[in-house]
């Protein structure tokens, strides 16, 4: 095989959506106030289960056919409705620890279940500091897996020492609404040694801030180093 020499190269690639970052972006949009437009979003499974859990929570979608633009028609922090059926999050452990944090604030009961794969999934590491928060969250078959099921509960601030490295944790944590207006119960999640390798995950809280301090409570988030090992992030009500 003879190989040539290329002086260059022209065409035009399209890059698909983040996952991670569609996912936040339908839930933020369902919690917000007014209308957002998501382009290039990323149309696999795991993201379209989030889509339809938030239909089900009574939020209003559009969906381009190509998926070239979705429309969220958010209805505030308090806007969410009782789900009629099970919240089926196919396989998509993001939509499932992620929404549990923003369902442990809301005056309603609701289940989440996926499929075979997903329900051996471990969630012990969002319902025990949910729970700590003062969250109404278990385990159905009560092996620490979904199907999990929510009540009703007053929240508080915690400090929490994340033994896993995971933005789903993290987000998890940082998106529960109903917390008491305490300016000594802010929720302080430490990342310890073993945790840094995951800092990549930080680009996420510019988004996570961003949305959260315009909806109507406000949050104020602190970021820094302990003795150059260690990471708090701070969040919680300053009013």
């Amino acid at each position: 095989m003879e190989l040539c020499n290329i002086t260059g190269l022209k065409g035009k690639v399209t890059i698909p959506g983040d996952k991670s970052i569609s996912h936040r972006c339908i839930m933020f949009g369902s919690i917000a106030n007014g209308t957002t437009q998501i382009h290039n979003f990323l149309s696999g499974a795991d993201c379209l289960a989030t889509i339809r859990c938030f239909r089900e929570l009574g939020i209003e979608i559009e969906v381009e056919s190509d998926y070239s633009s979705v429309i969220v028609h958010g209805k505030g922090l308090h806007g969410l409705s009782a789900p009629e059926k099970i919240l089926d999050v196919g396989n998509s452990g993001t939509t499932t620890r992620l929404i549990s944090g923003i369902l442990a604030g809301q005056p309603f009961d609701s289940k989440l279940s996926g499929d075979e794969s997903l329900n051996s999934r471990p969630m012990k590491r969002i319902i025990e500091p949910l729970t700590q928060m003062g969250a109404h969250i278990s385990s159905i078959l009560r092996n620490g897996c979904a199907p999990l099921y929510i009540t009703p509960a007053q929240l508080h601030g915690i400090h929490y020492d994340s033994p896993v490295a995971s933005a789903q944790v993290k987000s998890c944590l940082l998106l529960p609404h109903n917390l008491k207006r305490n300016r000594k119960q802010d929720t302080n999640i430490i990342l310890g040694t073993a945790c840094i390798s995951a800092l990549p995950s930080m680009k996420f809280f510019p988004l996570t801030k961003a949305v959260l301090c315009s909806t109507t409570r406000k949050c104020h988030f602190l970021i820094k180093s302990l003795q150059g090992r260690n990471l708090t992030v701070k969040c919680g009500k300053t009013r």
